[in-house]
């Protein structure tokens, strides 16, 4: 039996330090995904967007994190 484990997908820093709304979901593919919100030091903030991880190892390694363009951001500009 495994025991739990933790991993820091994302450790957040000034000026970059949000972390919010995350949470972990199975892919069909076998994949994991982290979605969060991050960007900026606090919430509100221009600067907050959509980030994806992924893992193809069952959470050992994650890729870097990618921002989600649902063109929100540009429908403010």
């Amino acid at each position: 039996m495994r025991g739990d484990a933790i991993v820091t997908v994302y450790e957040g820093a000034s000026p970059n330090a949000l972390v919010c709304g995350t949470f972990l979901r199975p892919m069909p593919d076998g994949s994991w995904v982290i979605v969060m919100l991050g960007g900026g030091d606090r919430e509100p903030m221009p600067e907050n967007r959509v980030f994806l991880f992924r893992s193809h190892d069952c959470g050992a390694t994650w890729s870097h994190p990618a921002p989600v363009d649902l063109g929100v951001k540009a429908a403010d500009r």
